[in-house]
């Protein structure tokens, strides 16, 4: 509840350096985790050109939102 206090707040009142630290040491786990695991599971192949993955998305969102999201997917996994 911290956090959601000190957003609500617009971080005008001190926040404990622990909890800040321990949050930021957390979401680097899961984001570099997340990294690992779509790399490993295939997800640099994702999205290219000919691709079933691309087929479907071109399926749901149409050819043109598809294509955008397939230009930015492996910058953005990258990032």
């Amino acid at each position: 509840m911290w956090f959601f206090d000190a957003l609500l707040s617009g971080f005008t009142r001190p926040t404990d350096p622990g909890r800040l630290q321990l949050f930021r040491i957390t979401f680097a786990t899961v984001l570099t985790a997340r990294f690992t695991l779509a790399l490993g599971q295939g997800g640099w192949d994702r999205l290219t050109p000919g691709s079933l993955s691309l087929h479907l998305t071109e399926q749901r969102f149409g050819p043109r939102r598809a294509q955008l999201l397939a230009s930015v997917y492996r910058p953005t996994l990258i990032l």
